[in-house]
């Protein structure tokens, strides 16, 4: 009669075990990263102008993005041509802010840009974000003659429902 041994049996049902779960753990991660990679940022373009007047405001719309996105903005730089200068207002809104009084509800930042030279801003992480259906704004008030003022920047565009997960954690 054969005699098997039982405890070699039980040995290797516990090590296919443990490779069954490194390989469910190893695809899980794989399948982690790879929704990453698909869902990674895209830089998108952050452009927008107007005429300023001495008196008044002028509100520049610089878009939004497309429904179930979102965009972080990293950078803006506002600036005029000649003589310009003035205070710039950023909002992130659903609709036009009010200029008089100026609307403090939804206000992102305000800086100040100078004759002949582009006030650039920088962002980090989270810190100015647009949301589905929001259009970035600016309103120029206070400035000096009338002149074109450019806006530009650079935001990083996500899917809204992957970006939320992610910094949910």
């Amino acid at each position: 009669m054969v005699d098997l041994d039982v405890s070699f049996g039980a040995e290797l049902k516990a090590t296919l075990d443990g490779v069954r779960s490194s390989l469910d753990r190893f695809n899980r991660n794989l399948s982690r990263a790879q929704q990453a990679f698909d869902h990674a940022p895209a830089a998108t373009p952050i452009n927008g102008q107007g005429a300023t007047g001495s008196t008044g405001a002028v509100i520049i719309n610089c878009g939004g993005p497309p429904l179930g996105r979102v965009w972080q903005v990293r950078q803006l730089a506002i600036g005029g041509t000649g003589l310009a200068a003035g205070t710039a207002y950023i909002y992130a809104l659903g609709s036009q802010p009010i200029t008089s009084p100026l609307q403090i509800v939804g206000m992102k930042d305000t800086t100040t840009f100078k004759t002949f030279a582009a006030r650039t801003n920088l962002y980090s992480t989270r810190q100015f974000l647009v949301l589905p259906l929001e259009q970035l704004w600016v309103v120029i008030k206070t400035a000096t003659h009338t002149k074109t003022v450019q806006v530009s920047g650079q935001a990083e565009d996500y899917d809204f429902a992957a970006y939320h997960g992610v910094t949910s954690l």
